[in-house]
């Protein structure tokens, strides 16, 4: 068999709505990327490309057309380790405020990402951040810029915060140390206020 019927195999094999890389494809690299290019410029495929090498498997073709692909999920798929939401997408991922954006909001480690469409990126320096889950990443965005975006009073907010570590979602050993490295006091004092 062809690079290029193994690559659509695989594709077919995909749940719809999944999101992959290239790297993803069993084959020879170059191989595959042609195959995924030539699968995606065809307008009745399966896939659809998202950014250079991410990929999102459509759902089956209904009266509505498609659909797209949730913005934030793509961003989360492309950020990379330490990413999470950030600003009112934060608070909103926190049950901090009603609003949900318009445009989600995602902080990453490093450089933002380039060429993804429908969906802000903020880049933070910390490099620290790398082992924190996207939830940890919300919980440390909202306690970084609090009251901006939150809808509750700082008790809720800590309520709130306490609950995700009760529930083991956040380990609050970790954000200590992520927060020491953070240029905020601010942050470091409302996570105190919250953890001790």
């Amino acid at each position: 068999m062809s690079t290029q019927s193994l690559t659509k195999s695989w594709v077919d094999a995909l749940a719809p709505r999944t999101i992959f890389q290239t790297m993803d494809v069993p084959g020879p690299r170059r191989a595959v990327e042609t195959a995924l290019s030539r699968l995606a410029s065809d307008p009745a495929s399966s896939i659809s490309r998202i950014r250079q090498g991410f990929y999102w498997r459509k759902p089956p073709v209904t009266r509505f057309g498609t659909g797209r692909p949730d913005p934030m999920t793509l961003a989360m798929s492309v950020a990379g380790s330490g990413a999470g939401p950030s600003g009112r997408s934060a608070a909103n991922d926190l049950g901090l405020t009603t609003q949900v954006p318009a445009v989600p909001t995602v902080a990453v480690v490093g450089r933002a990402p380039k060429g993804l469409s429908g969906v802000h990126f903020v880049a933070r320096s910390n490099v620290d951040r790398v082992v924190l889950t996207p939830i940890e990443v919300s919980v440390l965005e909202v306690l970084r810029t609090y009251p901006d975006y939150v809808e509750k009073p700082w008790l809720d907010v800590q309520k709130r915060v306490r609950s995700l570590i009760a529930s083991g979602k956040v380990d609050p050993a970790t954000l200590a140390k992520v927060a020491r490295s953070e240029r905020s006091s601010d942050l470091q004092n409302r996570l105190n206020s919250v953890i001790n």
